[in-house]
């Protein structure tokens, strides 16, 4: 999991959010089922491809990338059923993969990485992941959402084991020049926008030395 910045409100939501929420808020008073056509209007294509940008087409827990098998889920931080009136509050939605979504439901209290910091929580042992002792939210996220699934361990390995043959190639290289353009190839694989970030750049930083 990485920090996330949230990006601007797409307009769909400047214009339509308050009445959305006023219909969902009106149906839950009344006693009546709030239907898909007024409960699931957050799912307007313009508001999930916002989304979609500003978590980098990755799960905003797990940090799987979504999009070349799945649509990915729109993801309510505090769950609709705690809060109706967050329904499609632009601060309260992101991106989760199915897994992750289903796996929260609507339990509340998991790291939010748009308003804490993982890496205060969170700490990867290569691909292993373990909240630091002292932060409860931290074990309730990892176990939670079951953030050491044996898919999403192997997948993370993958990606640090990439990383770091750039390294080892790097080290048997004489010419400067291109010791550090492979170290860069390594050090890309840190960005923001690459699959398990947060697990790599942890395992990179931990072993590059200029």
């Amino acid at each position: 999991m990485i920090s996330l910045t949230k990006s601007e409100k797409p307009p769909v939501l400047v214009e339509k959010a308050q009445e959305w929420t006023r219909d969902i808020l009106e149906k839950i008073a009344g006693g009546m089922k709030v239907g898909d056509a007024v409960g699931a209007r957050y799912n307007h294509p313009d508001i999930k491809k916002r989304l979609l940008e500003e978590t980098f087409d990755k799960c905003a827990y797990c940090e799987s990338k979504i999009t070349h098998i799945a649509y990915g889920d729109i993801e309510h931080i505090t769950a609709k059923k705690v809060d109706p009136s967050l329904a499609v509050d632009w601060d309260n939605l992101t991106i989760a993969c199915d897994k992750c979504n289903q796996k929260k439901s609507d339990n509340d209290g998991v790291i939010d990485p748009y308003s804490d910091d993982p890496g205060e929580h969170l700490l990867f042992l290569g691909p292993i992941l373990r909240a630091r002792p002292t932060s409860g939210i931290g074990q309730l996220t990892e176990r939670l959402l079951d953030l050491n699934r044996v898919p999403l361990v192997e997948r993370r390995l993958d990606k640090i084991d990439y990383a770091l043959s750039f390294l080892r190639h790097a080290a048997s290289v004489k010419d400067e020049r291109l010791k550090s353009l492979i170290e860069q190839d390594a050090l890309s694989l840190c960005d923001s926008c690459q699959e398990y970030s947060a697990a790599v750049s942890q395992a990179v930083n931990a072993l590059y030395r200029r």
